[in-house]
């Protein structure tokens, strides 16, 4: 409760860690549970209050905001479905150098995003790996199965090995 009111408060004078904690906030709901077990709602989830401080905090350069914003407008959640927006929210966040934007960049790229980013599976191989180079354990993975199935990079085992290793050891589960 007290989170709440802080980060609410901050998030109005302009601090893009309080926008963002406030918008994280409304993506998932907000919840107290009381000392007799029952439990009380503090905030309602609400997709289109989370992309207003998404947006606040992305306008900040805070790239995780770009990338969350990015998203919804892939899905059309708080927001309208827009593709472009999406990838240009991306495209900001990739730019400042964030990996996870990357990832999901070449994600677009690998299965197309209507008539805004066509199939290129060598430019998603390329996305990969400026993500993976940059730690993201979900681009790691993503170029090692490129590497494995031979879409967009030539077919190499021992590359899906080394990559699919970097991505396991970070915890990623597949």
């Amino acid at each position: 409760k007290e989170s709440l009111g802080l980060n609410t408060e901050l998030a109005t004078a302009g601090h893009p860690d309080s926008q963002w904690n406030l918008a994280l906030f409304y993506l998932q709901g907000l919840h107290q549970r009381l000392e007799d077990g029952t439990q009380v709602d503090l905030l309602k989830k609400n997709s289109a209050e989370a992309a207003k401080w998404l947006r606040k905090a992305a306008e900040q350069d805070y790239t995780s905001a770009m990338v969350a914003l990015g998203a919804l407008y892939e899905k059309g959640e708080g927001v309208s479905l827009d593709y472009k927006k999406a990838m240009e929210w991306f495209g900001k966040a990739a730019v400042l150098g964030d990996a996870q934007a990357c990832h999901v960049i070449g994600l677009a790229h690998l299965k197309g995003r209507g008539k805004v980013v066509s199939i290129n599976k060598v430019k998603a191989v390329e996305w990969f790996r400026r993500g993976a180079d940059k730690g993201d354990p979900q681009a790691q993975y993503a170029l090692a199965g490129a590497y494995l199935k031979g879409e967009g990079v030539e077919k190499t085992p021992d590359a899906a090995r080394k990559w699919f290793l970097r991505a396991a050891w970070q915890n990623e589960p597949r």
